[in-house]
C-alpha cells in the first residue's frame, strides 16, 4: 500500500509539471504565431524599407519560440497522457482488490454480518423512535425538486465499499462530513459507502452514496465533490473538469455555484418511491435530513 501511495504521488507530480509544460509550449506557440502573423504583415508594405525589415525581424523572432513551443506542447501532452492512463490504471486495480477483499471477508461471516447489521438497526431504530413511529415524508412543495432521472442500475452489481485508504478517501470523507444523518431515512448512524459511475449522458461520473441503513443511494457529480472536499464552493481548480461541469448545470438551467444531489434509490427507508429521481440542491438535502 505504501508503494502504491508514494507512485501515485510521483506520478501525480509528473503529471502537474507535464500539465504546466503543455502550457508553456501554448504560450510559445502563440507568441510564436503573433511574430510570424505580425512579420507577415509588415512585410507586406514593400514600399517602405523600414516596415518591410521589421517585418524581417519579427519573422525571424517567431523561429525560436516555434522551436521551443512545439516540443513543450507535444512533450507535455505526451506525459500528460500517460501518467493519467497510470493513475486510471492503479486506480481501478486499487479498487478491485479492495472490493475482492470485501467480497471474501462478506462470504467468510456474511451469517455474523447479517447478525451485527440487524443489532445495529434495532439500536439506531431505538434511538431514532420517529423512523417507524411519526416518519416525516419528504416535502416537495417546500424544496420543489427538478427531474434528473434515475443513473443507478437495478440489474448492475456495484462494488459499495467503506474507503479506508488513499483511493476513496475524498469523497468518504466528504459524505461523512456531510450527511452525519441520511436524508432519506434520517438515522444518524448511516455508515456511508461509495462507488463510482460513468453516465453516457451530460452527467458524465458520478459518485454513488449509500446509506447502510437503509441502502438509499444518492449521486452526486464528482467534480462538484472534489471540489466541496478541498474547500470549494462547487467549482474546480482543473480547468477542463471545472468547464465540463458548468457546461452541463447551464444546458440543465442549473446555477454555476449551486451543488445538486439526485435521490438515485430509496432503498428501505420509506419515502415515497416517486423521489427516485429526483435532484435537489445539496443545502435541501442536508436540511432533508433534519426534518424529523
Amino acid at each position: 500500500m505504501n508503494n502504491t501511495n508514494t507512485e501515485l504521488l510521483q506520478l501525480y507530480k509528473t503529471h502537474s509539471k507535464a500539465k504546466a509544460r503543455m502550457i508553456l509550449g501554448i504560450v510559445f506557440l502563440a507568441v510564436a504565431l503573433f511574430f510570424s502573423y505580425a512579420g507577415m504583415i509588415l512585410t507586406s508594405y514593400f514600399y517602405s524599407k523600414t516596415l518591410a525589415t521589421v517585418g524581417g525581424v519579427f519573422f525571424f523572432l517567431s523561429v525560436p519560440f516555434f522551436a521551443m513551443g512545439i516540443p513543450f506542447f507535444i512533450t507535455g501532452i505526451v506525459t500528460k497522457s500517460k501518467t493519467s492512463r497510470k493513475i486510471q490504471d492503479i486506480l481501478r486495480a486499487e479498487v478491485k482488490e479492495q472490493a475482492v477483499e470485501q467480497a471474501q471477508v462478506e462470504t467468510i461471516t456474511e451469517v455474523k454480518e447479517q447478525a451485527v447489521e440487524l443489532a445495529q438497526v434495532q439500536t439506531v431504530n431505538s434511538q431514532n423512535e420517529n423512523t417507524t413511529n411519526g416518519f416525516v415524508d419528504i416535502d416537495w412543495e417546500k424544496y420543489k425538486p427538478s427531474n434528473a432521472g434515475i443513473s443507478y442500475k437495478l440489474d448492475k452489481k456495484y462494488n459499495f465499499f467503506k474507503a479506508t485508504g488513499l483511493v476513496g478517501a475524498v469523497p468518504q470523507g466528504f459524505i461523512d462530513k456531510t450527511f452525519t444523518k441520511c436524508p432519506l431515512c434520517c438515522n444518524s448512524a448511516p455508515d456511508w459507502t461509495i462507488t463510482q459511475q460513468t453516465v453516457m449522458s451530460l452527467k458524465g461520473t458520478l459518485y454513488l452514496f449509500k446509506c447502510s441503513c437503509c441502502d438509499g443511494i444518492i449521486s452526486m457529480s464528482v467534480p462538484d465533490v472534489t471540489s466541496l472536499a478541498n474547500g470549494g464552493k462547487g467549482f474546480v481548480a482543473n480547468a477542463s473538469v471545472g468547464l465540463t461541469n458548468l457546461m452541463v448545470k447551464a444546458s440543465k438551467g442549473k446555477k454555476a455555484g449551486t451543488v445538486y444531489a439526485v435521490i438515485e434509490n430509496i432503498g428501505k427507508s420509506g419515502v415515497t418511491k416517486e423521489c427516485e429521481g429526483k435532484e435537489f440542491e445539496l443545502e435541501q438535502m442536508k436540511e432533508m435530513s433534519t426534518r424529523q
